[in-house]
């Protein structure tokens, strides 16, 4: 026990280097230079094998001076690192990151705990060549440090005074203090390396041939500063990438060493390193080591003169995108004309739920009900729009309508749309098109999110009222081949009155909260992935509502939603892709209207809505060929008091799709994606529903679409099976069993110009859609004097709805934006000959986006006219509506953000700030202002 002391002592004693500058907390660890040697040994004998890995230039050790019996030994640990380590970046690997951690932690000890958080296998190879390496080769490893910091640290300390502040003007930044630099023997690759995990900790190889002399000070100062670059990176943008601010920042602290000895050659400069970006950078850049001109100034210039692109074009062109094809596809390669409203601008519009982002986005229009609010899309009704969240049917329609006020955008990573057909891929309901919410997957080790803000509801003629709570957030982590995320939200809402004369309220107040989890695995080395996923939710509206009679009523309405889907994603060979995913998605509602002061109107009804789905999809590439097939069964059961029986129905549906890269066109690209998906019902037959669709890029800025496609509407449970009696009035109206599939034919052509300015683009589409079968309440039976009117639901109309779409993008400056958008649509009955309820002919949309990047600012502006809209009321009772039109509407949002950190956000803004809506037509939320903040990890 005393010689194993003794040796601690010894060891304990080697690991700390007096230092005699501010800078640096200097050690000369025996285990740190025991694991990097070995490193640089196993990626050396991988390159005699033939790996393709870039290493140093050798390093002369000297001899290692082992026995017969001790170099077999040492050779097993060279080959268990070259086999386990040799291939992964020191700086980049996290377990190689962690390793150095764990080491450094334990530098002191004689010999490693058993229980540290390192391989197995790799401890044990440690602790088996620790005796040999102490003695054969550690004490020239440990001169050598402490040798070579012994020569740094006066020239650390004499330039340290003049270059220190140079740094920090140059970076905006401090420069770090106590900085933990690791003196080690071997190599570390690029002479060293920095890792900021819990603050800078520099790895410097001593005895490497470019770390010498003055070099070696350049080197420290240069890893020093990687802890500076906090600033850069953003001001740079994404589009730079990590070898233009590297180079910013090899070329600035040479050149700041230069100006102190004006006879030193900069690193940079000596090893030949980024010489193609030197001009740039001393043109637009190294005036930042006089601090001037501002950072973010710079930096756009310096981005103008390596003709690096705009980050948001750059990032718009890389977009991915899934629905079109239900295949991961960039954005501009779909061929299906598809619209995505990412993360960012999710939360630079502060939307706190899916209605509200939809309001203002072009092409779309929103439906308001006591129900809620629903979509449309080419002035087709919410019951013609599919809503998926990861392509996942969602259930939950109340009278035809899927209210989307009940969609938090918490974990939303992203909003895809798609406009027009796509039942070949979704079977029904995806007439008008789709809307696809796609959820955040984990990247990180650790992600951690938080949003938390309050608001106002000012109504016309109201006061402020404070009302509005909006907390979520959500813990998120991958590990390796493990992903785990748990989620969730809480939100409360007032309720508002466009008509303060009655008691009556315009709209619900609610409360609503919301949990969901995410577990998911990688299976054989990342070719599968299976996961499992759930989500529930819970909300309370309250509100009151005045019948025409006079009878007030109290509503209280309680709907829960629970979700759980378990996935398995495989790649059995490098051009399959095999997918087998079960959901299941439960909607309970319960609705109780009080009538105050009496209980003969009193009414409870409650509904349950199950849904089940299972889907297989095989994805195949041959050639130009990339071909999807799959299967999907579905159950669906809907109890309801309303119902005169429990709906229940069966479905299969099974489609294919070939997308086809078209060849022999020269510099012409074509793409054609033919599909159909037939579907079997159990309540009305067979629906087969194909799919042609094309997309050509005759020129580089230029892009057409089109698409023909048919598509099909089951009926609705309420639609097959309603009793419901007004007695008040007089009149019944009940479902129809025998109801046939509403069915559509559809055209979209689109045409997407790139302009000559960056960022600039044009776009426009034409639609038509013919409706056939149509469901409507057939109003034709007689009055009946002494018994109720019965009326019935029947496949007795048929409608179109057809229309242009126009859009403008212009990049005014980087970083600033203005979208402007139009749509002209004309939506009719013709059977009744008369306008489609709720769709405006006109509708102009503008968007001003502009970011401030130097301040962290960022302000959109959101404005919207929707042209007057017709509605059908039945005034008197007697089921006979009349027509009725709103004014034309504005609606007005804008939210101011700052980023004042990289992890933080604080932002105010204002939703409908001219009170567009009214009481009965478009009871739309009133004005709100809002402020909040964001916390990110």
């Amino acid at each position: 026990m005393f010689p194993a002391l003794i040796v601690a002592v010894a060891v304990s004693q080697g690991a700390r280097v007096e230092s005699p500058v501010p800078y640096f907390e200097v050690h000369s660890g025996f285990w740190q230079n025991l694991h990097h040697f070995l490193y640089e040994l196993g990626q050396r004998k991988r390159v005699a094998e033939g790996a393709d890995l870039w290493v140093a230039a050798p390093i002369d050790h000297g001899p290692l001076g082992l026995t017969a019996a001790e170099q077999p030994v040492w050779d097993a640990a060279v080959e268990h690192y070259a086999r386990t380590w040799a291939e992964k970046d020191a700086l980049f690997d996290d377990d190689l990151g962690e390793l150095k951690q764990v080491l450094a932690a334990h530098e002191a000890d004689a010999a490693l705990p058993e229980d540290l958080h390192l391989p197995a296998a790799t401890r044990q190879v440690l602790e088996s060549v620790a005796p040999l390496y102490r003695r054969a080769m550690w004490p020239r490893h440990d001169a050598a440090n402490r040798r070579w910091f012994k020569e740094r640290a006066p020239e650390v300390a004499e330039a340290g005074p003049v270059v220190v502040p140079m740094l920090e003007r140059a970076f905006d930044a401090k420069f770090p203090k106590a900085v933990r630099l690791e003196l080690v023997g071997g190599s570390t690759g690029g002479g060293a390396y920095t890792s900021l995990r819990g603050g800078p900790f520099i790895v410097a190889s001593t005895l490497d041939p470019r770390s010498q002399d003055r070099a070696g000070t350049e080197i420290l100062f240069h890893e020093s500063a990687h802890a500076m670059m906090e600033s850069v990176r953003p001001a740079l943008g994404p589009t730079a990438g990590p070898k233009l601010w590297h180079a910013v920042l090899f070329w600035t602290v040479g050149e700041a060493l230069h100006r102190h000895w004006p006879d030193y050659v900069p690193y940079a400069e000596r090893e030949g390193v980024f010489t193609e970006l030197r001009a740039p950078i001393a043109a637009a850049w190294l005036r930042r080591l006089d601090g001037k001109p501002r950072l973010q100034v710079a930096a756009d210039d310096l981005l103008k003169r390596v003709g690096a692109p705009d980050p948001d074009v750059a990032a718009a062109r890389a977009q991915t995108v899934v629905t079109g094809t239900r295949t991961e596809r960039r954005l501009e390669d779909a061929v299906v004309p598809t619209e995505v409203i990412t993360r960012a601008q999710l939360e630079a519009v502060g939307a706190k739920n899916l209605e509200q982002l939809l309001l203002q986005q072009p092409g779309v229009e929103m439906e308001y009900s006591f129900r809620g609010a629903g979509v449309s899309l080419q002035g087709l009704g919410p019951e013609y729009v599919l809503v998926l969240i990861d392509g996942e049917r969602q259930t939950g329609r109340v009278g035809n309508l899927l209210d989307l006020t009940r969609y938090s955008l918490r974990d939303i990573e992203r909003v895809e749309i798609i406009k027009g057909p796509a039942a070949a891929l979704y079977g029904s309901d995806a007439i008008g098109g789709v809307i696809n919410l796609i959820t955040h997957r984990p990247r990180a080790k650790l992600e951690l999110l938080g949003r938390a803000q309050g608001g106002f509801t000012n109504g016309p003629g109201q006061g402020l009222k404070g009302d509005l709570i909006d907390a979520r957030g959500h813990a998120a982590t991958k590990l390796g081949w493990f992903e785990g995320k748990l989620g969730a939200g809480y939100q409360t809402q007032g309720s508002y009155d466009y008509d303060p004369r009655d008691v009556a309220t315009s709209g619900a107040g609610f409360s609503r909260w919301d949990v969901d989890g995410l577990l998911a695995a990688e299976l054989f080395g990342g070719k599968a992935r299976v996961s499992a996923k759930a989500g529930y939710l819970r909300r309370d509206l309250q509100a009151v509502d005045l019948a025409p009679s006079g009878a007030v009523f109290d509503r209280r309405q309680r709907s829960e939603q629970f979700d759980a889907t378990v996935r398995f994603d495989a790649q059995p060979a490098e051009h399959t892709r095999l997918s087998l995913w079960g959901h299941t998605g439960l909607f309970r509602d319960q609705l109780q209207q009080d009538q105050r002061g009496a209980a003969f109107l009193d009414t409870y009804t409650a509904s349950l809505d199950r849904i089940y789905t299972v889907d297989a999809q095989l994805d195949q590439q041959l050639a130009e060929h990339a071909l999807s097939a799959g299967v999907q069964f579905l159950k669906e059961s809907l109890f309801s008091s309303r119902l005169s029986q429990v709906g229940d129905r069966y479905r299969v549906g099974v489609f294919v799709q070939d997308e086809w890269d078209v060849p022999g066109l020269g510099a012409v690209k074509a793409k054609l994606l033919p599909g159909l998906r037939v579907d079997v019902d159990s309540q009305f037959g067979t629906a087969p529903t194909p799919r042609l669709a094309l997309k050509l890029d005759p020129h580089p800025n230029v892009t057409l679409r089109a698409s023909y496609g048919w598509g099909f509407r089951a009926p609705s449970f309420q639609e097959l099976y309603l009793l419901f009696e007004n007695t008040s009035v007089g009149y019944v109206v009940e479902g129809n069993p025998k109801l046939l599939a509403e069915r559509s034919q559809s055209l979209n052509l689109a045409a997407d110009v790139r302009l000559p300015l960056e960022g600039w683009l044009v776009s426009a589409s034409l639609f038509h859609t013919e409706l056939t079968d149509l469901i409507t309440i057939d109003t034709s039976a007689p009055i009946d004097p002494i018994n109720p009117t019965r009326f019935k639901y029947g496949n007795v109309s048929s409608a179109y709805a057809q229309g242009l779409e126009a859009s403008l993008r212009m990049r005014l400056s980087r970083g600033t934006y203005v979208d402007l958008g139009y749509v002209l649509t004309d939506a009719r009955d013709n059977v009744r000959q008369a306008a489609l309820a709720g769709r405006a002919v006109h509708k102009v949309s503008g968007q001003l986006t502009s970011r401030y990047r130097p301040l962290g600012l960022e302000l959109v502006v959101r404005a919207t006219f929707i042209g007057p809209r017709p509605f059908y009321i039945d005034e008197n009772g007697d089921g006979i509506e009349q027509q009725v039109w709103t004014r034309g509407m504005v609606n007005l949002d804008a939210q101011l953000t700052w980023h004042p950190f990289g992890w933080g956000a604080i932002f105010v803004g204002g939703t409908n700030l001219l009170n567009a809506g009214d009481a009965v037509y478009v009871p739309q939320p009133p004005r709100r202002l809002t402020a909040g903040v964001q916390l990110e990890y």
